[in-house]
């Protein structure tokens, strides 16, 4: 067995600069979908069953009866695309829902920072999620699967609401508390999970290791004298 002194983890790094909060370039992504002054709820993602953006749409559907100036941003492409169109029409949201399509990274952070919210109500085991910590980037409070972050220090985080995904009245009072937090601002992406933070934990973990090895020191890190 793997003595534990020699595991080391280093969470998921999110360029800071690219994702940042942006009104203007948010504003931008309102006007040309005419939603000015609804509140935006995002999901991002591939659109697969396992991304459970079909129990995020039944969740919209309650919010929205309660809260009528809501949308919904559905970033993405996937096999499950038609079936998700078909269900937001179903569920008469067919003009309160926007399908972007897949999108490229560089135009992914405009879409984040025309939102309030995230909501990423995945039934998949997933690590440290890319999108949510994005999210969280841009300045916007996320909605999570309750089986997310669970050992993480995201965890206590105010601006994660972890709920039960297969609930949709539950998703859709998270959904509801997220945006009133969104209201009072302060959401941001803590330094550890900075691409920043990422390639300096290697850097030392690299020169700790070469320290070890060959009893010498060396400073390879970027930026850094060598």
């Amino acid at each position: 067995m793997l003595e534990a002194a020699r595991i080391h983890t280093i969470p998921n790094g999110i360029d800071t600069e690219r994702f940042s909060p942006n009104p203007a370039c948010g504003r931008g992504v309102r006007e040309k979908l005419g939603w000015h002054g609804a509140k935006i709820i995002v999901s991002a993602s591939r659109l697969h069953r396992q991304k459970g953006v079909h129990l995020g749409l039944d969740a919209f559907s309650l919010l929205e009866k309660r809260q009528g100036d809501v949308r919904f941003l559905i970033v993405g492409d996937g096999p499950e695309r038609n079936a998700l169109e078909v269900q937001a029409e179903k569920l008469g949201l067919a003009h309160k829902v926007h399908f972007t399509g897949a999108v490229s990274r560089d135009q992914l952070p405009q879409y984040l920072q025309a939102a309030d919210a995230m909501l990423f109500t995945t039934t998949r085991v997933e690590g440290l999620p890319l999108n949510v910590l994005e999210a969280l980037a841009v300045g916007l409070p996320a909605v999570v699967s309750e089986h997310l972050f669970q050992s993480d220090l995201l965890a206590e985080s105010p601006h994660i609401f972890r709920v039960k995904q297969a609930d949709a009245r539950v998703v859709a009072e998270g959904m509801k508390r997220a945006l009133q937090r969104a209201a009072l601002g302060g959401a941001e992406l803590p330094c550890e999970y900075s691409l920043k933070k990422c390639a300096d934990t290697y850097l030392e973990l690299f020169e700790r290791i070469f320290e070890q090895n060959t009893g010498m020191k060396r400073v390879i890190a970027s930026g850094r004298n060598a």
